[in-house]
C-alpha cells in the first residue's frame, strides 16, 4: 500500500484534476479521509477552476499488499490488505478510514471476487489468490469468497455469471483448503453451502475437489509446490459428487472419538482438536 506522503497527495490531486474531478470524490471512500482545514492550492503546483483552496485527501496507513476487489463490471468496490507479517493473527483486512474523523469511510462489506472466463464450469473457493490461481489454471469462471462462512452473495454472483456469460453453468466445483480434516467449522460451512445450492440450482452438478494436505494447504499452494512444468494428475486430487462427499464426511464423523471434538452449550460442534490425516485419506482416497 502507498504511504501517505506529500508526493502521493500531489499525484492524487493532479491525476484527479487531470480527469476533470475534484478531490471531493474521495469523501467517505473507505481508506481515504480529508483534512478539516483547507491548504493553499499553490502547495500543489496546479490550478483549481472552482476556488483557490483545496482540502487535501489522505490515505489511511495500513501496511501490506493492497488487492483491489472488483465486481462483475470491473468496478473496484473495496481494497483488501494482505499482511506481510510471517505469522499474523489476521492475514487479511480491509482498507478503511472509519477511525478518522474527517470525511472518512468504513471498509466495504466483504463480498466475493468474481473472475470471469465464460466457462460452463464455475469454481468456488476462499481468498483472492486462490481464486486467481484456480481461474487461470483451469481457465474457468471462479468465485472467491472473502471467508468460508461469508457466502450469502453466492447466488447473486451466479445470477450475474448467467447474465453475462454465453456459456450455461453445468457444474460448480468447490476448492476449499486441504486441512478440512482438521477443521469441523469449515466442513460445516461447506456442507451448508452445498445443500443450499443443491436446492436452488436445478440441474447443476456440485463437485468437491480435495487433495492430500502434504501437497499444499490451499490449491494455490498445491500449484506452487509442483515442479516446474509438471501438471496435476488424477492422483494429485479427487473430484467427489455431493453424495460421495456427504457420505465420506458422515463416515469420518462416526469414526471420531468424543475427545476429538468439543460441543458448546448450544450443542453445536465447534472445533476439532485433531483428526488423523491418515483417517481422512483412508476414507476419501
Amino acid at each position: 500500500m502507498p504511504e501517505d506522503t506529500q508526493e502521493f497527495r500531489e499525484n492524487l490531486y493532479n491525476v484527479t484534476n487531470h480527469n476533470g474531478y475534484t478531490l471531493r470524490i474521495f469523501e467517505h471512500v473507505p481508506g481515504f479521509y480529508c483534512d478539516k482545514k483547507p491548504l493553499p492550492l499553490t502547495m500543489f503546483n496546479s490550478t483549481d477552476h472552482q476556488n483557490n483552496r483545496v482540502f487535501p485527501i489522505h490515505i489511511a496507513d495500513q501496511v501490506g499488499l493492497g488487492i483491489p476487489v472488483k465486481d462483475a463490471n470491473g468496478m473496484i468496490i473495496g481494497i483488501q490488505i494482505r499482511s506481510r507479517l510471517p505469522h499474523p493473527k489476521v492475514r487479511y483486512t480491509w482498507l478503511t478510514s472509519n477511525k478518522q474523523t474527517s470525511l472518512g469511510g468504513a471498509s466495504a462489506k466483504p463480498k466475493s471476487q468474481l473472475f470471469l472466463k465464460n466457462s460452463s464450469t464455475v469454481c468456488l473457493t476462499e481468498g483472492f489468490f486462490k481464486g486467481l490461481a484456480i481461474s487461470e489454471h483451469f481457465n474457468a469462471t471462479t468465485i472467491a469468497l472473502p471467508g468460508v462462512g461469508i457466502n450469502k452473495d453466492v447466488e447473486e454472483q451466479i445470477k450475474i455469471i448467467q447474465l453475462i456469460q454465453s456459456s450455461k453453468i453445468k457444474e460448480i466445483k468447490f476448492f476449499f483448503d486441504a486441512d478440512l480434516s482438521k477443521n469441523l467449522a469449515v466442513l460445516t460451512q461447506l456442507i451448508k453451502l452445498q445443500k443450499r445450492l443443491y436446492h436452488t440450482l436445478s440441474g447443476v452438478k456440485l463437485t468437491t475437489v480435495i487433495w492430500k494436505l502434504n501437497l499444499g494447504k490451499g490449491f494455490d499452494d498445491l500449484l506452487f509446490n509442483l515442479k516446474h512444468g509438471e501438471s496435476l494428475t488424477i492422483n494429485d486430487y479427487k473430484q467427489l459428487t455431493i453424495n460421495q462427499f456427504g457420505l465420506g464426511i458422515k463416515t469420518l464423523l462416526k469414526r471420531l472419538q468424543p475427545k476429538d471434538y468439543a460441543v458448546n452449550k448450544q450443542g453445536v460442534q465447534s472445533r476439532v482438536k485433531l483428526v488423523d490425516n491418515h483417517l481422512f485419506n483412508e476414507i476419501f482416497f
